[in-house]
């Protein structure tokens, strides 16, 4: 008897127990499900920061239910509000709670705040058997190269190419790195990624001139060297330093690898001068070293050095238009205009057909105001003759026309100009400049600005922004 009043007394507290949770938790479950739609109509609606506060309030109450904490971070950061998303994340990482392309923002987020240790460990975190992987590969492989890892980019880009047989983008980067590691497999990673992609065909191009170059000689280090210069031609400044250095620890008495390594040091932000040293010291009749040792002393303004220079280069290479042309340059910057005319006109007579120095000649005589009717009409109609699909040729026609007065035509060659490479600034800015001269103040405008976007740290960039902050303060 005492037994089954207990049980009842038991079962009695249970009920009363239970209620209490109930009157406790459930209004919070309601709320949180209430919250959960809410949070699901406005993402309907595209109102993301309303959505991640109340994906964040439904996490808060419905603690069971996966996945809330990363739809809070993930309509944070659609909202834009990074900081919101990185703590989001972060809450969703501390309940174990994310999916792999939760993991790829998560990353991202990193990365655009500028810590890529911890954008590459997020990254790191997506399964390689998920429908993301590719996506992390690719990321990891770009930050690796960022951080000098080459040897981990190149297995990244690797993975994807496995996981993604048409990934262009996959296969250019890998032919790239492989360029630096061994020249000889490049050429097929490069090949095929043109084939998918027409918009790479150009650099591909050059790429592959340079690498069929290197096959000439059954030399490593040549092999690595010329790879280099050909990654240096396209801008791959990084990729060719680290081609030279690999040139060099296999030839270290190898001085036009020291010269451009000492070329590519510049690009990259170290001291190029010692290098280049090391190349003169190796042989002082080195063409290339003392024509890119004359380029190191134009970039520190000290002209008679680099006049000396190119002056030996021409000494030793004399029928070469390109040292001619540095002489024409730099006597025109000391002021001896009579001078740099004849080494402008050396050059085309010793190159007739060649368009770089037609072109050369051309904008000295715009610069200097020396002859244009008739010489630099001469130049510039011949540049155009041997090289029309070139957007230098139809820009500096276009300068030769502005200087003469005739801007009407000009204008017609700056739209040439910039039609066939929208990627550079200088027809851009020459456009912008002649639609000023014509009181067209709103494409001026517009024109100047794209030249100051697309090249915001050069010289070009920096007269774009002049002519703005002139014109349109």
């Amino acid at each position: 008897m005492d037994r089954t009043l207990s049980l009842r007394r038991f079962g009695g507290q249970g009920i009363i127990i239970i209620s209490l949770l109930l009157v406790i938790f459930l209004p919070r479950i309601l709320v949180g499900q209430w919250y959960l739609r809410q949070a699901t109509l406005y993402e309907s609606q595209g109102s993301f920061s309303y959505a991640a506060v109340s994906y964040e309030d439904s996490a808060n109450r419905l603690w069971w239910m996966n996945g809330l904490f990363e739809k809070a971070a993930q309509s944070a950061f659609l909202a834009g509000d990074g900081s919101a998303a990185l703590g989001l994340f972060r809450k969703a990482t501390g309940k174990g709670d994310l999916s792999s392309s939760g993991w790829i923002t998560f990353g991202d987020l990193y990365s655009q705040a500028g810590d890529i240790e911890s954008a590459i460990a997020a990254w790191e975190s997506v399964g390689a058997d998920t429908p993301d992987s590719a996506s992390a590969f690719s990321r990891l492989a770009k930050a690796n190269r960022q951080k000098g890892n080459f040897q981990k980019a190149m297995e990244e880009w690797g993975e994807v190419v496995r996981i993604e047989p048409q990934n262009a983008e996959a296969h250019y980067n890998l032919g790239l790195l492989l360029m630096t590691w061994q020249p000889m497999d490049a050429l097929p990673e490069l090949m095929l990624a043109s084939s998918l992609d027409q918009e790479l065909d150009g650099r591909v191009q050059v790429l592959r001139e340079g690498l069929n170059l290197a096959y000439l000689q059954d030399n490593p280090a040549y092999h690595l060297a010329v790879s280099g210069q050909s990654l240096a031609s396209i801008g791959e400044w990084d990729l060719s330093q680290e081609a030279f250095l690999k040139a060099i620890r296999l030839e270290n008495n190898f001085p036009e690898a020291w010269a451009w390594l000492g070329e590519a040091y510049q690009h990259t932000g170290k001291d190029g001068y010692p290098a280049l040293q090391t190349a003169l010291t190796l042989d002082q009749n080195s063409v290339m070293s003392l024509a890119l040792t004359g380029l190191y002393y134009r970039r520190q303004n000290q002209i008679e050095l680099a006049w000396s220079a190119y002056f030996r280069a021409a000494s030793l290479d004399p029928y070469n238009p390109a040292w001619l042309q540095a002489l024409g340059d730099l006597s025109a910057q000391k002021g001896d205009l009579v001078n740099a005319l004849d080494y402008y006109q050396n050059a085309v007579n010793f190159s007739p057909q060649d368009p770089i120095s037609w072109r050369a000649l051309a904008l000295f005589c715009v610069q200097y105001d020396v002859n244009i009717a008739n010489l630099g009409m001469e130049a510039a109609l011949q540049g155009l003759k041997l090289d029309p699909e070139n957007w230098q040729s139809q820009d500096i026609m276009g300068q030769v026309l502005m200087a003469i007065g005739d801007l009407a035509s000009a204008e017609l060659y700056f739209d040439k100009a910039i039609k066939i490479a929208p990627d550079q600034a200088e027809p851009n800015l020459h456009a912008g400049y002649l639609l000023l001269l014509k009181e067209q103040r709103d494409e001026a405008y517009d024109k100047l600005v794209t030249a100051y976007h697309l090249d915001p740290d050069g010289s070009v960039g920096w007269q774009a922004k002049r002519l703005l902050d002139q014109y349109f303060p």
